[in-house]
């Protein structure tokens, strides 16, 4: 599992383990899991900027 994924991330995710005092496999990974979910959400991306590259829609028409 630590080959898969950061370093930090796996240290953090250890740390609230210990912290919910369930040092478990299975809480690791849930834990883990958790943080790539939010992870993603705060990455994901929102509106695009406005560019005047960018080609609109009537463009296309």
């Amino acid at each position: 599992m630590a080959k898969t994924v950061p370093y930090g991330m796996a240290e953090e995710a250890a740390r609230k383990c210990i912290e919910m005092n369930s040092c478990k496999y299975f809480t690791y990974k849930q834990v883990l899991k958790r943080m790539n979910a939010k992870e993603l959400m705060e990455n994901a991306p929102g509106n695009l900027p406005t560019h005047e590259n960018i080609r609109g829609k009537d463009y296309y028409k």
